[in-house]
């Protein structure tokens, strides 16, 4: 599935989309629709930073547990770090007006999207591989050590917070499957083990 959007090439796989199917099916916590929005909200704040930084995002590409950015060349760190920030920032700024919507009119639903969308920002700020924490972990850790010393540290913390998200997992177990929670320890798993264990300058939103 393929499509352009204010210039920029969108592509959404089949499998994505297979795999939120199975998702709504299984998961019976109604977390999958607010995280879905939360997600789409941080990954608005990435785009908007690329072009803030005055630079042109080529294409994304969307598959399970992956979104693939491509763009022209010109990032410096100062760029990566804004890009970087700007993700978690607006799952901030978007509770927060959430929280302003639900004080007026005091409806649930949007008390409960306002949390999501700022345990996303938090989620995201871990420094692990994959999130965006761990991508300014990433580059902190370069500029202190050899690129071999800082993928084994980056892995070591990543293996932590996994460790933790899958024991939660496991420990809910006794009251309710959480398939959402369950994706993210796979996902942290999956970034950790074989993106980050591949290449740790890879750039990633």
């Amino acid at each position: 599935m393929c499509f352009s959007l204010f210039g920029t090439r969108i592509f959404i796989s089949y499998y994505f989309v297979i795999f939120i199917g199975l998702m709504l099916v299984c998961d019976k916590t109604a977390l999958l629709i607010p995280v879905m929005v939360s997600a789409a909200v941080h990954e608005a704040g990435h785009i908007c930073a690329i072009k803030y930084c005055g630079l042109k995002l080529i294409s994304i590409e969307i598959y399970p547990f992956l979104l693939r950015a491509k763009y022209n060349c010109g990032f410096t760190v100062k760029h990566l770090i804004t890009v970087y920030i700007c993700g978690p920032l607006f799952n901030l700024l978007f509770g927060v007006v959430l929280l302003a919507v639900y004080n007026v009119y005091h409806i649930k639903t949007f008390l409960y999207f306002a949390t999501v969308s700022f345990l996303t920002g938090a989620y995201n700020l871990l420094p692990c591989a994959g999130l965006d924490g761990g991508s300014i972990t990433k580059l902190v850790l370069l500029k202190i050590f050899s690129r071999k010393t800082a993928k084994i540290l980056l892995i070591t913390i990543s293996c932590l917070f996994t460790a933790v998200t899958i024991w939660f997992v496991l420990y809910t177990l006794n009251y309710k499957l959480n398939v959402t929670v369950l994706c993210l320890a796979f996902y942290l798993f999956i970034s950790t083990f074989v993106t980050e264990g591949k290449d740790i300058g890879r750039k990633k939103l």
